[in-house]
């Protein structure tokens, strides 16, 4: 009996040792993450710009300094849904999933279905870098909260919280060649922005001699950032869902005293020929060529991207975003793109080695990681940064890092990064220098000159968390409410509704359910806090 149990034990020793179910992870925070090779298979997108994602530099690196071979079943960029959902009901699970952001409920119902692992003792006895992060990105939230379902942790949480992304997006884009032709200061509030249209419109401002074709206001259908900025000089605005907080109350602000201070403001522009009506009809590619004719004709930009323009010009060279623009009453805040806790990395229950695959996960959360799989290789792509070139990151910060070369995200195809950001805590940026002649660095300028930062409200909903049926039910409600806003803000700036109709929209904002809408954000933010 014991030599058939020795046998037997011996058996079991020699199936672990040929199929590594159970190698020796080293303890965490060290480096390889395994004595003896293992290989974990990955479900990825794979970005088209990524030449071939199993010779990637990155790749590579990861499996020279965690010991693991990456094993990546290729998903494709688009319509991943449906190949992660068709994954997990064929039964062949990989070992893990990265860069597929999985939304709340999605992960919560594979969850139930038993196809995700139960991470929570893992993060207990290996987290390192998770618990880094944890603390990097409180001021947003409780990052764990976004991958524990039912008070258990099921994913690793990751996030891109970029300084420029976060206080510089959807603002108002400024023709500095205009600014110098009219000796004009930047409008800090809505009556000098109102003076600055007025002038664009009625002064020969590109020199040209015709006092008539330049288009004070204008923008794209594309990136409408103007019922957000415009609305910001009367109460904080979002038009994603056009939601605030209040001293802890959810209340929406689409149908408001202040909103209709809003729309009676746009319509106020366009009426007196400063707001462009074309904004509403026209796309990035009509932009464009209005902003590469030999003069210049577009005063301000309530749409910004940087294929709107010929980056080899003198306007773009000049552009630069407005502040925060006070309204009437006083009231002035920041509008901030909130960063989100993404769920883009998930074990599933197929893993034989959850406590090297976490060790993984956790080790890509480091900004070695991040530098290494965002920027590229040092002394390549980037360098440490040198203090007597006096660089700044985008937080205003003197640099810890310095590009070498172009940033290989924006080249046509790579074979150093993934070109994916769900797998690491995507803040390096913020350190690494930037030209303040360039337009990040203008922006980076803008955030710190204008004190965005100190300006904001705390009034932006944040990331909510719902079950699957509470979920579905919200996001309808978010997307026909919201629809139904955006319309007629702009039949009533166009004056193809009267404002005299205001009434009968807000009745049937009513009717379509905003009571309902509130009360569900309500009770998903009193849950988080």
């Amino acid at each position: 009996m014991f030599k058939k149990l020795v046998s037997l034990l011996l058996a079991i020793s020699m199936m672990v040792i040929a199929f590594g179910a159970f190698a020796e992870v080293t303890p965490k925070g060290t480096l390889p993450i395994v004595n003896e090779p293992i290989t974990l298979t990955v479900a990825i997108p794979v970005a088209a710009k990524c030449e071939d994602i199993h010779t990637n530099a990155f790749t590579l690196w990861i499996e020279e300094k965690t010991g693991i071979d990456l094993e990546i079943i290729e998903l494709a960029p688009t319509d991943t849904a449906t190949q992660v959902n068709t994954i997990m009901l064929s039964g062949n699970l990989p070992d893990m999933f990265m860069c597929y952001y999985f939304g709340y409920d999605e992960l919560a119902s594979y969850v139930d279905a038993g196809y995700i692992t139960d991470l929570t003792e893992y993060v207990e006895e290996y987290g390192d870098e998770y618990y880094k992060f944890l603390e990097e990105t409180s001021i947003y939230g409780n990052g764990e909260a976004h991958v524990t379902i039912n008070g258990r942790i099921y994913g690793v949480p990751t996030m891109a919280d970029i300084v420029t992304s976060i206080y510089a997006t959807n603002h108002l884009m400024m023709n500095g060649l205009f600014l110098d032709a009219l000796d004009a200061e930047m409008p800090t509030t809505l009556d000098e922005l109102y003076d600055l249209l007025v002038r664009i419109r009625d002064e020969d401002v590109n020199g040209n001699g015709d006092p008539d074709d330049e288009i004070p206001l204008s923008g794209s259908t594309n990136r409408d950032f103007l019922i957000e900025q415009i609305g910001g000089a009367f109460q904080y605005t979002d038009k994603e869902t056009y939601l605030k907080v209040n001293d802890g109350e959810v209340e929406f602000i689409g149908a408001n005293d202040e909103f209709h201070q809003t729309v009676e403001f746009l319509k106020q522009l366009l009426d007196e020929g400063l707001l462009d009506p074309a904004f509403f009809t026209q796309d990035d590619a009509a932009l464009l060529t209005l902003n590469t004719q030999e003069y210049p004709l577009i005063g301000v930009n309530g749409s910004y991207i940087s294929n709107q323009y010929d980056a080899s010009t003198d306007l773009m060279a000049s552009l630069n975003i407005a502040p925060n623009l006070e309204g009437p009453d006083g009231y002035v805040s920041s509008n901030v793109i909130t960063p989100t806790f993404d769920r883009s990395i998930v074990i599933t229950t197929a893993c034989e080695n959850v406590d090297a695959a976490f060790r993984l996960a956790d080790f890509l959360l480091s900004e070695e990681a991040a530098m290494y799989g965002r920027v590229g290789r040092e002394g390549i792509e980037w360098a440490y940064a040198d203090p007597a070139k006096g660089l700044n990151g985008r937080n205003g910060q003197p640099a810890k890092y310095e590009l070498l070369k172009p940033q290989e995200w924006i080249l046509p195809s790579t074979n150093v990064i993934w070109r994916c950001n769900g797998f690491s805590h995507v803040d390096v940026f913020n350190y690494i220098g930037e030209d303040p002649n360039g337009m990040t660095g203008r922006l980076a300028k803008a955030v710190s000159d204008y004190d965005l930062v100190a300006q904001t409200s705390n009034e932006a909903l944040p990331q909510l968390l719902m079950d699957p049926e509470t979920s579905a039910e919200y996001k309808e409600l978010q997307k026909l409410i919201c629809n139904y806003v955006n319309e007629n803000y702009a039949k009533f700036v166009l004056g193809d509704r009267s404002m005299d109709e205001w009434d009968a929209y807000v009745q049937t904002l009513e009717e379509i359910g905003i009571e309902r809408y509130v009360q569900i954000a309500q009770e998903a933010y009193d849950a988080m806090n």
